[in-house]
């Protein structure tokens, strides 16, 4: 009872402590929304405390801040939602939009912001991020993002953008619409009748993808009837989805994988032709480009020739690997993702966004429309009526944010050579990984570095399978326990194995070293005690 009470007593004490900090918060976010330029004064002030500290320190005269520079996140807030220039930007003639003035004011206002952003790098730079704020931390899903992305998130938050329809977000869906446009190019699809939606990330991109191509495909009566086609390796948001949108569990056809962990075409064809005997639907194969496992990617030409013949739905979950389309040098495995019909990409993954930012991309729109393209009477008066689709048309959510905004603003500020450049040193050190791996006694390669992914393990003969499985979960427990940083395990083949994601651009060479230097002493030690 005592220690019943304890536990209330603290409840209680952090129950106040939270209504207070949340209480500063929404004042704070008043404050600043009402009255800009208080939060103007404060910063100039700073800035001129630190210009003065650095001309005592180094006797070089700095320029002070500008005194007309506002932080002005309403102004964003204006030109993102309120732009009475869309119809103005309108050409009838070509058909298309000029929304560079547009772009140009907005721009503007994110130079003035980045001085607020700034400010955040100083006060953030320190805080606990947990596993992911390491260069040694080794996963497709997260990364050492700038900060700035995170400033726009909080200017879009500020000012509560409902990006669902052009009316109320002009520009933000104008930006969107671009950037879909770009995408999809990349791809390989043609501009138009290709089409998209910004969604949260990569299950939600699925799952509107899977309900897209059963709505294309088949009619929910049949669905008993119907089948679809994955591997072991694809992403577990892939069943999740084939639940979601009704397709029976049995129905559900797992084709072998070859010794690289890609698709076994020959396997799908024979599985394909059987149902059709049997009088099922083949109606959606779910390919990969990037596993989660092993960063493998499918044939997309041997299984669109299936596809084709057969009238079955191709979907690519290129959550994690659909950057490289931008790269050097992994751009070349994506040979016929173009004869597709549906992408999954995440700009949260190797886009280097903050969470969420993902896209769903289809080869023809209308058949998003024809999931998604629900009419309702409330929505008469901000519903689109020109040549312009609304996202609340194209996907499952009404209410969202703003997500391409972020997107778009890195790729002006860093470009697409950056991305390039980052994505191909990520595969560049996943080769130098796997020549460290091998110079090792001991370690063996289990799936060969593919879009900067690879497995491995630690194998000593003189043990079972079972002790050497042991071992190498082990040495994964030891190194996160020791905040260095972290290697996770998976299983290949009934074998636990260390998988390395190297996309982080700040992780170097010797940081892989160290990392692997660890594990094999932990291991070791371990072997020693035996």
């Amino acid at each position: 009872m005592a220690r019943r009470k304890k536990v209330r007593k603290l409840n209680v004490f952090l129950g106040v402590i939270v209504i207070i900090v949340l209480v500063a918060i929404a004042i704070g976010i008043y404050t600043l929304v009402n009255n800009p330029n208080a939060i103007t004064a404060l910063w100039n002030k700073s800035n001129e405390n630190d210009v003065n500290q650095t001309q005592t320190q180094n006797e070089v005269e700095e320029e002070p801040v500008p005194e007309d520079t506002v932080i002005n996140i309403v102004g964003i807030g204006d030109a993102l939602c309120h732009s009475q220039n869309f119809r103005d930007a309108y050409d009838s003639e070509t058909g298309t939009y000029d929304f560079s003035p547009m772009f140009k004011n907005v721009t503007k206002y994110f130079d003035d912001a980045t001085v607020a952003v700034g400010n955040l790098e100083t006060t953030l730079a320190g805080a606990d991020r947990g596993y992911s704020g390491y260069p040694t931390f080794n996963s497709p899903d997260e990364l050492a993002y700038d900060l700035k992305e995170m400033g726009i998130d909080i200017l879009t938050t500020a000012n509560n953008i409902h990006a669902s329809n052009f009316k109320n977000a002009t520009l933000p869906i104008s930006i969107e619409r671009n950037l879909i446009n770009y995408l999809a190019d990349k791809i390989g699809y043609e501009v138009k009748p290709s089409g998209g939606v910004f969604v949260s990330g990569g299950s939600m991109a699925n799952l509107t993808a899977v309900v897209t191509a059963r709505d294309r495909k088949v009619t929910l009566d049949k669905l008993t009837k119907t089948t679809v086609y994955l591997t072991s390796q694809t992403h577990h948001s892939g069943r999740k989805a084939l639940h979601v949108a009704g397709f029976p569990t049995e129905n559900i056809r797992i084709i072998d994988h070859n010794k690289d962990f890609t698709m076994n075409v020959s396997h799908l064809k024979e599985t394909v032709e059987k149902d059709v005997k049997n009088g099922y639907i083949p109606a959606l194969v779910i390919s990969t480009a990037g596993t989660t496992n092993t960063g493998a990617v499918d044939d997309f030409n041997k299984i669109a020739d299936i596809c084709e013949a057969y009238s079955i739905w191709q979907h690519v979950d290129g959550a994690y690997g659909a950057s490289h389309l931008l790269s050097t040098k992994g751009k070349s495995l994506f040979k016929g993702i173009e004869r597709s019909d549906s992408v999954t990409w995440d700009a949260h993954k190797l886009l280097f966004q903050t969470y969420s930012c993902a896209m769903i991309i289809v080869k023809d729109k209308n058949n998003l429309i024809n999931s998604y393209g629900e009419k309702a009477e409330y929505l008469d008066d901000i519903t689109s009526d020109d040549d312009v689709i609304d996202p609340e048309m194209l996907g499952i959510e009404l209410t969202r944010p703003a997500r391409a905004v972020k997107l778009w603003l890195t790729l002006q500020v860093i470009g697409e050579d950056e991305f390039r450049k980052r994505i191909d040193y990520g595969q560049e050190l996943a080769e130098y990984t796997k020549d460290y791996v091998e110079s090792l006694e001991n370690f063996e390669i289990i799936s060969k570095p593919s879009l900067s992914i690879l497995s491995f393990r630690y194998y000593n003969d003189s043990f079972t399978d079972e002790e050497n499985d042991y071992l190498n979960n082990l040495a994964a427990k030891k190194l996160a326990d020791s905040g260095y940083g972290v290697a996770y395990t998976t299983t290949l083949n009934n074998k636990k194995v260390f998988r390395m994601c190297t996309i982080n651009p700040e992780t170097t060479e010797s940081d892989i070293k160290e990392t692997i230097d660890r594990l094999n002493l932990y291991i070791l030690e371990e072997v020693k005690e035996k």
